[in-house]
């Protein structure tokens, strides 16, 4: 896990961040869910600032053989995932994406990300 995020820090806009576990600066704050039901604790949690972070954390992920899990508004009780994986925070994803330009690069692996 350590070597992918070494390698994803390198990809990454300089907007973009990665907050490893729980004693990172606003790691807590990004786990904030509307429901706690079966909420886990990940590895890290990365916070794109562009599409090109979201596309290069979806394909390292998959990859290295990393699950991973989207969660935006913390509706989901899919939007969790356990000390294996990520959680890619899509919270800053506002009104003006297309969900074309989220879809794309995780339809030929079968991933989806919620609306």
């Amino acid at each position: 896990m350590d070597d992918f995020i070494t390698s994803l820090t390198g990809k990454l806009s300089i907007g973009a961040r990665i907050l490893l576990g729980p004693e990172a600066p606003d790691f807590q704050a990004s786990m904030k869910r509307w429901s706690n039901l079966d909420v886990s604790v990940p590895y890290t949690i990365v916070q794109p600032a562009e599409e090109r972070d979201i596309v290069a954390t979806v394909q390292g992920a998959i990859q290295a053989g990393i699950p991973f899990v989207s969660a935006s508004g913390g509706h989901s009780s899919w939007s969790t995932i356990g000390q294996e994986g990520i959680v890619i925070d899509l919270s800053s994803v506002r009104g003006g994406k297309l969900m074309k330009e989220l879809q794309t690069p995780l339809h030929p692996h079968k991933w989806f990300t919620g609306t």
